[in-house]
Order: C-alpha cells, then structure tokens, then sequence
C-alpha cells in the first residue's frame, strides 16, 4: 500500500513545531538571563530584575580615615602664566577691613590651550634669464627646507593621529582643519600613510608610566627635521 501524502505533511509539521518550540525555549531563557544568572553586566539588567540590598558595613561613604587623598597635581611655579591674589577685603562677620598675608593661601588652577595657528614661512624662488645667453634658472629652497607643503612636526602629527591613535583620514582632516587651521587633502594623507621610506621619523615610544594598552603617556619624537610632506 503507498505511502499517505498526509502522513509526511504531518511528519514535517512536527518537525516545525519541534523547531519552533526550541526557539522558544531558547529565547525565554534569553529573556530571564541577568547579571544574578549570567555573565551579563548589571548595567543590561531590565528593570524586572531585583537587585539584593547590600549588606550594612558601618562606614560612611566615601573617602576612609587612613586612605591617600587624591588631587590633581599643581602646575610649578615656573609653568605658570600669571598669579593673581584674591584677598577679602573685610570680615565676614563684623565687615572690619582686613590685612595682612596667608602664609598658605589656597591655590586654584586654571589651566587652558593657546589658540594654535600654523606657523607659516614662505620662500619666494625666481627664475631669473641670463643676459649673455638667454637661459632661464630657477632658484634652488634652502638646504633643509622640505619641497612640501607641511614640515616635518605636522607630518609627524598626522602619523600619530592615523597610525597610534587609529583616527580614519577623513577625522584627521577634518581635526587639522578645526584645530590647526591646516587644509590637508586626503591623497596627502594617503601619501603619509603608505610611502615607504620617509625622509623623516616619528618614533613613538612607551614611558615609564605606560601600560600595555595605554595611549595617553606615549610620546613623539621627531628625527630628521629634512623632508615633510
């Protein structure tokens, strides 16, 4: 007797609801996953999730007697660009006018950026005919002057903006424009990025203070001030 065309439909559906069924176990278990059952931060808990109250350990909050206060370091004297004394002129409580000097007064820094403008120098190169024979030369940049538009330091800020700091050619350009007032093409910055043997060097080098991911204490240093781009 053959087969009933019935009986596989009714195998197949099986097999769907079988399927759908496991994706719904699976996707309910997604929704009761939290950071008390799962590897997940507590920060991606819904706000179903209740937390257990933290047990009671009779400290007050904040910083521990005993424990290093941290500030942010002072600027030395000799970095500092003005000092400006701010003394009361009279008493808080009885307006009796004051004198004298704190011999420690509170110090509060105020440190800001200089506008940074492109430090711009020009070389004016003639071409001059000589008169007994008629030839045109042209004169010749100074030694050391590189034949591109940018010196060696902005090269060299490009290459750390593109290779450490992984900043895409579009952001660089656009960075040197806002901040810099610097208008770099992309082909230039595609230049910098692929040529070969530059002319120059920027080697960025770890500090003592750097861990093995760390960005921020990586400094530059810049050889052979012939060549920028």
């Amino acid at each position: 007797m053959p087969r009933d065309w019935r009986d596989d439909r009714i195998a197949e559906l099986e097999a769907l609801v079988a399927k759908l069924l496991a994706r719904v176990v699976e996707l309910e278990e997604k929704l009761a996953a939290s950071s008390r059952n799962s590897s997940k931060p507590p920060s991606s808990d819904p706000p179903t999730v209740t937390r257990e109250p933290k047990t009671p350990t009779g400290r007050k909050p904040g910083g521990q007697p005993g424990h290093k206060r941290h500030t942010r370091e002072l600027f030395p004297p000799e970095k500092v660009r003005s000092v400006t004394e701010c003394k009361p002129e009279r008493c808080v409580d009885c307006q009796h006018r004051l004198r004298g000097d704190d011999p420690e007064p509170y110090r509060h820094q105020l440190a800001e950026l200089p506008k940074v403008e492109p430090l711009v120098d020009e070389y004016r190169v003639h071409t001059l005919a000589c008169e007994r024979c008629g030839g045109r030369t042209r004169g010749e940049l100074p030694k050391g002057v590189p034949t591109g538009a940018f010196g060696p330091t902005v090269v060299a800020v490009i290459t750390l903006l593109l290779g450490v700091y992984g900043l895409s050619r579009r952001d660089v350009a656009d960075l040197a424009r806002d901040m810099f007032g610097l208008s770099i093409s992309m082909p230039l910055l595609l230049f910098v990025r692929l040529r070969e043997q530059p002319t120059w060097l920027a080697t960025v080098r770890p500090t003592a203070d750097d861990g093995p991911d760390r960005r921020s204490a990586l400094s530059v240093r810049y050889e052979g001030a012939e060549g920028g781009s």
